[in-house]
């Protein structure tokens, strides 16, 4: 393992590493499969916005964003990222990309959100997490991990030539 820094039953969470950025990563940002249901999926992203992103994702304290590695095999499949985080409010928003689709409905999400979970509450003394999206397995793990269904935002996203809702 390379620098955990939150540790789960079959996955650990660390910090981005300047090897993360790379051809594999930059597939999953423009793989229209793996950006379904992200605001991203419009747009390509370059390998110069990529680094752009970890430069910013390191240098700030409001952002905490952690690479999803595997431990049977030390394998990066995806990123976690909590915030912006409102200090002042206690609050942040929490947000998850699993890249590798071989990784997909394996538990590696839940997982990784119960861990990002526990550290907002119990380490930073945060007080409320929130998490928007239409992805509808994203919203079974947060009904499965105990979240609150706070809203629906009637056709709010437009996806796949109509508008659907998101859930907040």
């Amino acid at each position: 393992m390379k620098i955990p820094f939150l540790l789960g039953k079959n996955i650990y969470l660390r910090p981005l590493l300047e090897d993360d950025i790379g051809d594999n990563y930059l597939s999953w940002l423009n793989d229209p499969n793996v950006n379904k249901y992200s605001t991203r999926r419009c747009f390509p992203t370059s390998e110069v916005a990529l680094r752009l992103f970890f430069d910013n994702s390191r240098n700030n304290k409001d952002l905490i964003t952690l690479a999803i590695i595997c431990i049977d095999n030390d394998t990066h499949v995806g990123n976690i990222q909590l915030g912006p985080i409102e200090w002042v409010n206690r609050s942040a928003k929490i947000s998850i990309l699993i890249g590798e689709k071989e990784y997909w409905n394996k538990g590696i999400c839940q997982e990784a959100i119960e861990l990002m979970t526990k550290h907002a509450f119990k380490t930073l003394n945060l007080h409320r997490l929130f998490a928007g999206t239409s992805n509808p397995a994203f919203k079974r793990i947060m009904e499965k991990l105990g979240w609150t269904l706070e809203g629906t935002l009637k056709e709010a996203e437009f996806l796949g030539g109509k508008y659907v809702d998101s859930y907040v």
